[in-house]
């Protein structure tokens, strides 16, 4: 089998053709979770593509011609476009899942680890500065002359 070279199919001829499968898997306005939707399902539309060349090699004896990389462009229906986004958000669902098993323990230990220090001292810091609060004004009011209860 023939080693493919790394210029995108498309330029194959010099005919100017652009696939927009990109544009319509990756959306540039998108927030961040839907980017990385967009390019995992970018890269399984790749990884298709790269399949289809091989066997229409094997089969053919030969590379595409611009023609047949423009109808295999056509050929990303929305239906087949939509296809790819499913399988790259099951794909990173997956792998964000296994990263939270991975690291549930290191999670569990670091929210265990000196909350109830952490709570008592902020507790006490917040404490500690409202009392100083109400010293200093029963003071500055002592200062300036008005009369407190005693």
């Amino acid at each position: 089998m023939e080693h493919l070279p790394a210029v995108a199919e498309e330029s194959a001829g010099n005919d100017n053709f652009y696939n927009t499968v990109f544009e319509q898997l990756c959306d540039g306005n998108a927030g961040d979770a839907e980017q990385l939707i967009g390019i995992v399902a970018y890269g399984i539309y790749k990884i298709g593509k790269r399949e289809w060349v091989l066997e229409f090699i094997e089969e053919n004896q030969r590379r595409p011609t611009p023609d047949e990389y423009r109808a295999h462009a056509k050929g990303q229906t929305q239906t087949v476009l939509d296809g790819y986004r499913s399988n790259a958000l099951r794909l990173v669902s997956a792998y964000s899942s296994a990263a939270i098993e991975r690291e549930r323990p290191n999670i569990v230990a670091d929210a265990r680890k000196g909350t109830f220090k952490r709570a008592v001292w902020s507790s006490y810091v917040a404490s500690a500065a409202f009392a100083a609060s109400l010293i200093g004004l029963y003071f500055l009011l002592l200062f300036m002359g008005v009369p407190l209860p005693r």
